[in-house]
């Protein structure tokens, strides 16, 4: 049984080809020369698209302004609040443990007047603060993820702005067989109508 599912996962996983004729443009030599200062930042940065990319970047939801989708504001901060409250109850916890660990450390199990005292031993103690600040380290990539994540919808959402729908494009599904490598896929190819 994990056969076959291994196998059927292989064969979806095939490239899959999508391409519209009326988009495809002929590069001359002209058009390569590019300028010296020309990298992939600017690349990346340049036109509409990048436009918004950039004000996702600088304020939060700022693309999502830009691109005129107001109904994706509140998804965005509530996607930051989830995660700066993560933040903020892993942090609280980890200096829970850690204050806890530290007095029994410093005044011995006996001595110690921490919260924990009778719950937990010196080693769950340490257990505990390790995992809080595991968790607490990945709500600090959480942050960073949410907020690459505002910027790429944003980006993909204002390409998709200029995207060609119109009723001249027909949808061809065809077998794809791959001599150079094992497999069989679907192509999914967009044609012009004339």
């Amino acid at each position: 049984m994990r056969f076959i599912c291994v196998v059927i996962l292989l064969f979806l996983l095939q490239p899959v080809g999508i391409s519209q004729s009326d988009s495809v443009k002929i590069i001359t030599s002209d058009s390569t020369n590019k300028k010296k200062g020309d990298g992939a930042l600017k690349v990346i940065f340049s036109g509409k698209p990048g436009k918004a990319f950039a004000y996702s970047l600088l304020v939060p939801g700022g693309g999502q302004i830009y691109n005129r989708k107001w109904w994706k504001l509140p998804i965005v901060y509530a996607g930051f609040g989830f995660t700066f409250y993560l933040v903020d109850f892993n942090r609280t916890q980890y200096h829970r443990f850690d204050n806890a660990f530290r007095m029994r450390v410093d005044l011995g199990e006996t001595n110690s007047t921490d919260e924990f005292k009778g719950i937990y031993s010196l080693s769950a103690l340490n257990v505990q603060r390790k995992y809080y600040d595991k968790n607490l380290q990945r709500s600090y990539l959480a942050i960073v993820g949410a907020y690459l994540l505002s910027g790429m919808d944003a980006f993909v959402d204002r390409h998709f702005m200029d995207f060609d729908i119109s009723d001249k494009l027909s949808l061809k599904i065809q077998p794809n067989l791959d001599t150079f490598s094992s497999g069989a896929g679907i192509s999914l190819c967009l044609h012009q109508k004339n």
